[in-house]
């Protein structure tokens, strides 16, 4: 196995340790914010929590390829908290509209929901200019498993 090849498989099982993680963090502390701030304010702030954890666990590869890496933790929180909000925004909305009544993100399958957020994130990411080949895939192969 060459370097190249080490440093994916890395990636892939940090990535998967930061999202068991964050969630392991963000699920039980999910319960007072959202009877705190609601639904609307708490799912972000929830999310946001998922993704400083995984930024944080992605950070150690990034920083070999970035001089300011410490970004990452940060646009992963933000990135995370606006992202997979709109994106269930978007699916539930989709949804409503297809089959005329409410849609709730939570009604899908995991495959489905698995599916409908690989879409979103491999359509998103063919229109940034941030793609980073292997790194981008496997971030949303294993995004996309990880928050079904």
């Amino acid at each position: 196995m060459n370097s190249s090849q080490a440093e994916r498989l890395q990636w892939i099982a940090l990535t998967a340790l930061g999202l068991v993680a964050g969630l392991a963090i963000a699920l039980p502390l999910g319960v007072p914010i959202f009877a705190i701030a609601g639904a609307m304010v708490g799912t972000p702030i929830v999310l946001s929590i998922v993704g400083l954890s995984l930024g944080t666990a992605q950070w150690p590869i990034i920083r070999r390829h970035l001089s300011s890496s410490w970004w990452w933790v940060v646009v992963s929180a933000l990135g995370m908290a606006v992202g997979l909000s709109a994106g269930v925004i978007l699916v539930e909305q989709v949804g409503r509209a297809l089959l005329g009544g409410p849609v709730n993100f939570r009604m899908l399958g995991v495959a489905a929901r698995a599916v409908s957020l690989q879409l979103l994130e491999s359509w998103l990411a063919d229109r940034s200019d941030l793609r980073s080949g292997s790194f981008c895939a496997a971030t949303h192969t294993t995004a996309s498993i990880g928050s079904a």
